[in-house]
């Protein structure tokens, strides 16, 4: 056994055999560790949990929180998940079935119907499950909400 060994180190295809596969790892990682994450995949990969508490507001015959939420499933990058309670959304967010939790409070419709006279209350929670990526997308979402939200306003207006 030890003469074959030494034979095949002997070899002049021996290091050659050994450096290549070595090599094309490396070429392979380096460009792999140096590319640029793809943001559409990324954001394939968030899913964001909604909790639509919005009671209305009686002189209104529509639910904003329920546009909100339709909107947002048919033209987010993202997945949408619908959840019944803040406590549901909580416990899917902990086991990191959402990346992020957006919930509309009970007065949702209300403060949006006084047209700027109060901050439209708007919570997001984000998920240590993520990636750095994913996080610093998760993290944009409230900002994209809220204007999103004051844009509606200002064309309502």
């Amino acid at each position: 056994m030890h003469a074959l060994a030494t034979s095949l180190r002997a070899s002049p295809f021996f290091r050659g055999a050994i450096a290549a596969p070595i090599l094309i790892m490396f070429i392979f990682s380096f460009f792999t560790l140096t590319a640029a994450p793809d943001p559409a995949r990324v954001a394939k990969a968030i899913t964001l949990g909604i909790v639509n508490l919005d009671e209305g507001a009686p002189l209104l015959p529509i639910k904003v929180g329920d546009q909100l939420v339709t909107g947002l499933s048919a033209n987010a990058p993202f997945a949408v998940r619908a959840l019944d309670s803040d406590a549901a959304g909580r416990a899917a967010l902990d086991v990191g079935e959402v990346s992020a939790l957006l919930v509309l409070p009970a007065g949702f419709t209300q403060a949006v119907a006084q047209r700027g006279a109060v901050p439209v209350p708007i919570t997001i929670v984000t998920s240590q499950h993520l990636s750095a990526m994913e996080s610093q997308l998760a993290n944009a979402i409230p900002g994209q909400l809220q204007l999103g939200i004051n844009t509606a306003l200002a064309t309502m207006a």
